[in-house]
């Protein structure tokens, strides 16, 4: 079973990466709920529209940086909007932007 670790060294399976990012996921959708009593893209402001639950550091990237904690970091995890004019989504993807820019 592949390993990735986090940045403090500690190894996680990817069972267990996999696992976390899920309830990260969900925490994140109940949290926003919660808070807000509706869902909308959290870049362009957008509401009705196809949202995707998007991470700023990707999983990918984060894996294989020895950031594995960011695949559950809820603060790593933003709505953005899909299939509009604005597609913040698929604009982030292309972007290379990086984690607090």
């Amino acid at each position: 079973m592949p390993k990735y670790y986090t940045s403090c060294g500690e190894g996680v399976e990817k069972t267990t990466v996999d696992r976390k990012t899920r309830e990260a996921k969900q925490k994140k959708y109940d949290e926003f709920f919660d808070y807000y009593g509706y869902f909308y893209c959290e870049v362009c402001g957008r509401t009705n529209v196809r949202l995707d639950m998007s991470h700023t550091i990707s999983v990918n990237e984060a894996q294989n940086t020895g950031r594995a904690e960011l695949c559950w970091d809820v603060e790593n995890i933003k709505f953005r909007c899909r299939d509009t004019p604005q597609d913040c989504h698929r604009k982030h993807d292309k972007s290379g932007l990086q984690w607090g820019e």
